[in-house]
């Protein structure tokens, strides 16, 4: 959803800011909801928690990444983990569906959850040229052509 898609750095395609702009990776508690978090990225988390109270409620972390393209990286890798509860049919938020950034929700333990973003925000920093390997590695269930064209861009 949205323009801020691994799919759209493959094809390089525009993004909502420039792909080198620094960018936050954020997580806040999905407030009265035990164990669910809001994820995203962001240039402007104030101006985030503002604009759905419903799904930000306590900030537990930010991290900031050195171009949006990595914020994105690492937002796909949690997205597309399946470790972490998926919003889609599970009842504890059921009733937030249809409100914007709904499909960022993510429910598990908060300090694993912490504790894989940082892993994820370290590794990739460390060695930023090389991120398409990074991707490889740790973005799980990577679809096809898209393990193809990160293959073809490391040649």
């Amino acid at each position: 959803y949205g323009w801020d898609t691994l799919e759209n750095i493959l094809e390089e395609k525009q993004l909502a800011a420039p792909e080198d702009r620094p960018t936050d990776y954020y997580i806040f508690k999905v407030p009265k909801i035990q164990n669910w978090f809001k994820v995203g990225i962001s240039v402007d988390i104030k101006n985030r928690k503002r604009s759905s109270l419903e799904l930000y409620g306590d900030h537990v972390s930010t991290w900031e990444l050195s171009s949006r393209r990595n914020a994105i990286l690492v937002e796909t890798a949690i997205l597309r983990d399946d470790s972490f509860k998926k919003p889609l049919g599970d009842i504890d938020v059921a009733h937030l569906e249809g409100i914007g950034g709904f499909y960022e929700l993510r429910g598990g333990d908060e300090k694993l959850l912490v504790e894989y973003v940082s892993y994820l925000v370290d590794s990739l920093e460390s060695d930023i040229d090389d991120w398409k390997q990074w991707a490889l590695e740790n973005i799980p269930n990577l679809r096809t052509w898209e393990i193809k064209k990160l293959k073809q861009a490391l040649k």
